[in-house]
């Protein structure tokens, strides 16, 4: 039996579904959950979306209005009995102190015993992971809800090469550029007529996410073939780069062209470097707070290793860098050697030296 085979066989044998995502949460890990939601529920699935945060620039993909906790405490069941008829219309109407639920029947009574109350009851028949390395990636809902994940089968989907592998089914495929090329490729082959708007723009954002606009190394042939796919489906590319790729300002425009203008280039140590006074911030009207985009933008363009240097004015004239690097050594010797703040494959750090030229000097003289 085959991967996607094993994992057909999870679906339709199962009625209640937990789809859980880290509590890191981004556009990739997002899209792939959103479309597993709606796929689910095409397929008349009692499926229950875990998230505890979304970006604010991803509120514009189809989120659910509901999206369920693992607390039992903050979900509450009323279930109505067999009346004898059909409920033909249920709506709702709140105000400051009450919340009242109306349900009217075509034939037949409804009566107060037809009516029971209770707490959620957490039985899922399994667990879908998308994109968590190990259980301590999700955070409180592991800490506070260990025996779900101990009790419960799990697909597992990710493609970190440092997934542990404990799901009882494993989909991860450490060639795909994230969760949502994974997701995207099994839906397309086994779900091909259920895919509609929703699904395609959610896998869709998810790769564009994944891949930086299709600008990074992990943007292949194969995430470019399932996207044409997705914006086939409905899956509106415009939109998505509507919402995050934002229009950048004259003066963000403006520091990029001097960063790029000090740009330096190590070929050996693949190292690019530049260092910006505070007269190069006056000319552009900017402040090292827009450094952010324009390292991100940079890191798009190339793979090797990034450090931006530049004057800081506080209490006193102080220099401070960021270095972004896929060397874990680089980083090392910059975290071994300076006053620093370590978040992924960048750090942030105090230089020794307050002239700027003699700290690039003493930086590049540990790097290279």
């Amino acid at each position: 039996m085959t991967i996607y085979e094993q994992i057909k066989n999870l679906f339709e044998k199962s009625l209640s579904i937990f789809l859980l995502v880290p509590q890191k949460t981004d556009g990739d890990k997002l899209g792939s959950a959103l479309a597993l939601f709606y796929i689910l529920k095409k397929l008349n699935k009692n499926v229950n979306l875990v998230l505890q945060n979304i970006p604010e620039k991803f509120k514009f993909l189809p989120v659910p209005e509901y999206l369920n906790s693992l607390d039992a405490k903050k979900a509450f069941t009323i279930s109505l009995a067999n009346i004898g008829g059909e409920v033909s219309e249920i709506y709702f109407n709140k105000d400051k102190e009450n919340l009242k639920i109306h349900f009217f029947s075509k034939e037949g009574n409804i009566n107060e015993k037809d009516f029971s109350f209770a707490s959620q009851n957490l039985n899922p028949d399994f667990l879908i992971s998308l994109g968590a390395k190990n259980f301590d990636d999700f955070g409180e809902i592991f800490k506070d809800n260990p025996q779900i994940f101990y009790d419960r089968p799990i697909l597992n989907i990710d493609n970190n090469p440092d997934n542990e592998k404990f799901g009882e089914t494993n989909l991860v495929n450490t060639n795909s550029s994230g969760i949502s090329e994974i997701v995207g490729e099994f839906l397309e082959e086994e779900y091909e007529n259920l895919i509609d708007e929703k699904i395609a723009i959610s896998l869709l954002a998810g790769i564009i996410t994944a891949t930086q606009n299709f600008q990074n190394q992990l943007t292949s042939p194969k995430n470019l073939s399932l996207s044409s796919y997705l914006i086939e489906k409905g899956g509106s590319r415009l939109k998505i780069i509507q919402n995050l790729y934002k229009p950048r300002d004259i003066n963000s425009l403006k520091l990029m062209g001097q960063v790029l203008e000090n740009l330096n280039f190590n070929q050996e140590n693949e190292i690019y470097w530049a260092s910006l006074t505070e007269e190069q911030f006056k000319k552009s009207n900017s402040s090292s707070k827009d450094l952010g985009s324009v390292l991100e933008e940079l890191k798009i363009l190339s793979p090797a290793s990034l450090m931006l240097l530049w004057e800081s004015y506080g209490s006193g004239k102080v220099v401070r860098g960021i270095l972004y690097s896929p060397k874990r050594n680089l980083i090392e010797k910059i975290s071994q050697n300076y006053e620093s703040t370590r978040k992924g494959k960048g750090v942030l750090f105090l230089a020794k030296s307050s002239d700027i030229n003699r700290a690039e000097k003493e930086i590049l003289h540990i790097l290279i």
